[in-house]
């Protein structure tokens, strides 16, 4: 009998994307043959020693080289678990009235690279280099993405030594989100041992942090019907609230320097990068804002639903 391995793919308690393998007896299995998995929740930081069990829930599948399910956590009983953002996100994405688009620029840092620690006193500035470390995993994890039919945009040498930017969209909320949290799996899936892969806003002092910058469009602003300023606006009187969703120790990274605006303060600038929001300068026409103000280990399920929320007020 021929049975195919699938990659389960779900986030712990803290937002980090985990994974495990069953086989399923089929050669093509669809979504409807992914049974539901239980899993020890207390090893992950959503259950108790002693009631442990949680279950995974697939809700989309991905085949290519390989095949994955992304799948939401329910508890015991089968009902949504508490870190289960997804759900609410999905809610809102059906209530959308405003026909929201997103994308999102994912930085990271390789913090060691086959066994070696970063070393900071390469060339201050790595932006955009040809020759800054990791590109054969960045180009290694693009061409998987591909693979399995991801909205891969492209990618980049960042900053800081050896840190990097994927992007992934334009899609809708939900299906961005998603794609996101199968692609930080695929990154840290196919390091060579040695190479550690780091979503920590501010693994070092000194250097700019990593970021996980959303870009947001609606139809109005599509269609040139709405000023990007008149949508920046909407995020300013609820500045806290996207500070709580928008990722751990993300305070260490904005500080109002290295591209960063204040954690505590929200601004608006055109072209500005030291801006809560950027508003894209250029000649070309725009369309979109980019909120750069989440961390580079954002949940997105819930900083999506976060700016929903905000996009419907």
């Amino acid at each position: 009998m021929i049975r195919t391995p699938i990659t389960y793919v779900w986030q712990n308690a803290d937002g980090d994307t985990l994974g495990k393998v069953r086989t399923i007896a089929s050669l093509s299995p669809s979504l409807k043959d992914m049974p539901l998995w239980r899993f020890d929740g207390g090893s992950t930081g959503q259950a108790e020693v002693d009631k442990s069990d949680c279950i995974l829930k697939p809700v989309r599948l991905y085949r290519g080289v390989g095949t994955y399910v992304l799948c939401e956590v329910l508890d015991s009983n089968g009902l949504a678990h508490k870190s289960n953002y997804r759900r609410e996100l999905e809610r809102l994405q059906d209530a959308d009235k405003n026909s929201v688009l997103m994308g999102i620029e994912q930085e990271f840092i390789f913090t060691k690279i086959k066994g070696e620690k970063i070393d900071l006193y390469q060339p201050p500035n790595s932006y955009c280099t040809a020759d800054n470390q990791g590109r054969d995993v960045v180009a290694t994890h693009m061409y998987r993405c591909f693979g399995l039919n991801l909205p891969y945009y492209g990618n980049n040498a960042e900053v800081t030594p050896q840190q990097w930017e994927y992007q992934l969209g334009t899609e809708k909320p939900l299906e961005l989100a998603d794609a996101l949290v199968l692609s930080r799996w695929l990154l840290k899936e196919i390091c060579p041992q040695g190479t550690k892969v780091s979503f920590d806003p501010k693994p070092f002092p000194g250097v700019n942090g990593s970021g996980a910058h959303i870009n947001i469009s609606t139809l109005a602003t599509r269609s040139c019907k709405m000023d990007l300023s008149v949508l920046a606006e909407k995020f300013r009187h609820c500045h806290e609230e996207h500070m709580d969703a928008y990722g751990k120790d993300n305070y260490k990274r904005m500080l109002g320097v290295y591209e960063t605006a204040s954690f505590d303060e929200f601004t608006i600038g055109v072209g500005a990068r030291n801006a809560s929001i950027r508003i894209p300068d250029g000649i070309e026409s725009q369309t979109y804002i980019e909120d750069r103000r989440p961390a580079a280990n954002v949940n997105p399920y819930r900083a999506f639903a976060r700016i929903m929320q905000t996009l419907e007020s």
